[in-house]
C-alpha cells in the first residue's frame, strides 16, 4: 500500500465517503465495499496516511473497550472539541489512530495493514460522521419480508443469525439484508434536525452495509423498518411487544458503545432510538431455535395491527 492513489468513494444509503490515501487501494479492491462503490461529491472522507501526534496527556478518556476479533484495545478520547480513537494491540502497540471535530465532515487516520483494523477502523469513522445525522449502525441482523426490514437484536451469541436463517428457511418470499451491521437512518426533510423529526410523515429506513460480520452478505438496497425484535434463548417460544421504557432498554445496547459514553454522541443516539421506538412497534422474542419461533415472530409482525 506505498502507491498513493484517488479517493475511493462508496456509498450507504446514498450517504456517500470519501476513503483517501494509500489504504484507498484496499477499499477499492475489497468486494463488500466494490459493490457499495460510487461517483461525484461526497458529503464526508476519511483520509488514512496522516502523521498525528500522540493523544494529550489531558485529554479525556471516553471508552476503552477490546476488539474481539484482534484481541487489541481501542480507546475514545476528547480533547477540546477533538475525538480521539486510538487501537492498540494486545502488547499495548500503536496500531491506528483516528481524529475527528466534532461537528467537522472529515476523519484523519494514520495508516495501517491489517484488514481487520482497517475494516473496524472505517466503520468507526462512519458512525462518528453519520450519527449526528440521526443514521447509526445497529449490532443486528436484518431480514427483509414484503418489502419491509426487521431488525433482530441480542448480545452475541443469543441467536440472531440462527433466527434469520430460520425466516429465510421457513418464511416466504424472505432474504437477508445484512447480519451484523446494518444502518438505521431516521428519515427527514432535513438531517440537521435539533429534535427526533415527525416519523409519522417520514419513518425508519435501514441500509444494507459493507460490514456484515462473517456472513458474506452486502447489499447496496434500502427498506422501510417493520420491526425491532429482541431476542433471548428459551425453552418455549413467546413474543409480546415492549412498553416505550422496555423498548429503549432493549435497543440502547445495539448502539454503537464506544459513542454512548460521550454526551454529544449519546444525544443523537437517543434521539434515533427514541424515533424508532415512536415509528414501529418493539418485541420481545424469548424462543427456540425452530420453525416455530420463525412464524410466530413474522405473523406478529406482519399480521398483527400493531404495524
Amino acid at each position: 500500500m506505498n502507491a498513493v492513489r484517488g479517493p475511493f468513494l462508496f456509498s450507504v444509503g446514498g450517504h456517500a465517503v470519501a476513503v483517501e490515501g494509500p489504504e484507498s487501494l484496499f477499499f477499492a479492491g475489497h468486494p463488500a465495499f466494490a459493490r457499495f462503490a460510487t461517483s461525484g461529491k461526497p458529503q464526508w472522507s476519511v483520509r488514512y496516511g496522516c502523521q498525528l501526534p500522540p493523544v494529550p496527556a489531558h485529554s479525556e478518556l471516553l471508552s476503552s473497550l477490546v476488539l474481539g476479533e484482534t484481541n487489541g484495545q481501542c480507546t475514545l478520547h476528547l480533547c477540546g472539541d477533538e475525538y480521539i480513537y486510538s487501537m492498540y494491540s494486545s502488547d499495548a502497540s500503536p496500531l491506528l489512530q483516528m481524529r475527528h471535530r466534532r461537528g467537522g465532515g472529515k476523519v484523519e487516520a494514520t495508516s495501517a495493514i491489517d484488514p481487520c483494523i482497517l475494516r473496524f477502523s472505517l466503520w468507526f469513522a462512519v458512525s462518528m460522521l453519520f450519527v449526528p445525522s440521526l443514521c447509526c449502525f445497529v449490532h443486528a441482523s436484518a431480514v427483509v419480508c414484503d418489502g419491509r426490514a426487521v431488525l433482530f437484536l441480542g448480545e452475541s451469541g443469543t441467536g440472531k443469525s440462527t433466527h434469520s436463517r430460520l425466516w429465510l428457511q421457513n418464511i416466504d418470499d424472505c432474504r437477508l439484508l445484512n447480519d451484523d451491521s446494518p444502518l438505521v437512518e431516521v428519515c427527514a426533510m432535513h438531517h440537521g434536525v435539533q429534535a427526533a423529526p415527525s416519523i409519522g410523515l417520514d419513518g425508519v429506513l435501514v441500509h444494507g452495509t459493507p460490514w456484515s460480520g462473517k456472513t458474506p452478505c452486502h447489499v447496496p438496497r434500502s427498506f422501510p423498518l417493520a420491526a425491532v425484535v429482541r431476542l433471548s434463548q428459551a425453552s418455549h417460544n413467546t413474543i409480546r411487544r415492549l412498553t416505550v421504557p422496555e423498548a429503549f432498554a432493549a435497543i440502547q445496547p445495539s448502539l454503537p458503545p464506544a459513542l454512548a459514553q460521550d454526551a454529544y454522541f449519546s444525544d443523537y443516539l437517543i434521539r434515533t432510538a427514541s424515533a424508532v421506538i415512536s415509528a414501529v412497534p418493539v418485541y420481545h422474542l424469548q424462543c427456540r431455535p425452530d420453525a416455530e419461533a420463525a412464524r410466530l415472530c413474522h405473523n406478529t409482525v406482519f399480521l398483527s395491527h400493531d404495524v
